[in-house]
């Protein structure tokens, strides 16, 4: 469904569900490193695709970027979205490649959808994201060796799959306002005497 409306939207996406779709979700900035995503498609398999969700003041550099790597007709600019929650679920895997984050809402979010997480391990995401629910990059790894990690992980639909059920566990069992409201009524409780 999600799928079917990005076609709606971008007639010059891929007709098949063969596709194996990556989504990006960023402003399209430095640090959130698009151009070593771009190098990294690459790499991979020819019918994996990239949206990359965002706006921002690289847009036209990544644009040319991509045509200088042979890439653009597998990358799909889809701008911002104010429903990226609900189009988590049409994603194969989340990309994030940062230099550096906290613990990034839109990750939050593909837990929500049950869509596993490819990422640099940066900042406070490996407090979230760890090898049972999704994939750890170094930053100091070479583009071609994220490539070769990102196919072998792409390969493995089923894997995808069980992370991806995984961290929704973990998203629902810790990120909750229940959970969350819980843990500040236990801090407020403590400041008492």
């Amino acid at each position: 469904l999600i799928r079917a409306r990005w076609r709606t939207q971008r007639p010059n996406l891929p007709r098949s569900d063969d596709p194996h779709v990556l989504g990006a979700v960023a402003r399209l900035s430095s640090e959130k490193r698009h151009d070593r995503m771009l190098n990294v498609l690459r790499e991979v398999d020819d019918r994996a695709i990239l949206l990359c969700f965002g706006t921002g003041p690289l847009e036209a550099d990544l644009r040319a970027r991509a045509r200088a790597l042979g890439v653009e007709k597998r990358v799909f600019w889809m701008g911002y979205s104010t429903t990226i929650s609900e189009e988590m679920a049409g994603l194969d895997m989340l990309l994030c490649l940062s230099d550096g984050e906290g613990i990034p809402i839109s990750f939050l979010e593909a837990g929500w959808a049950a869509t596993p997480v490819f990422t640099t391990s940066v900042g406070g995401i490996p407090d979230l994201i760890s090898s049972d629910v999704g994939y750890l990059v170094e930053k100091s790894s070479k583009d071609h060796a994220i490539g070769s990690r990102l196919a072998v992980a792409m390969g493995d639909r089923d894997s995808l799959h069980r992370k991806g059920a995984l961290f929704q566990k973990r998203v629902i069992s810790q990120f909750s306002e229940s959970t969350w409201l819980n843990r500040l009524r236990a801090i407020y409780a403590g400041l008492n005497p």
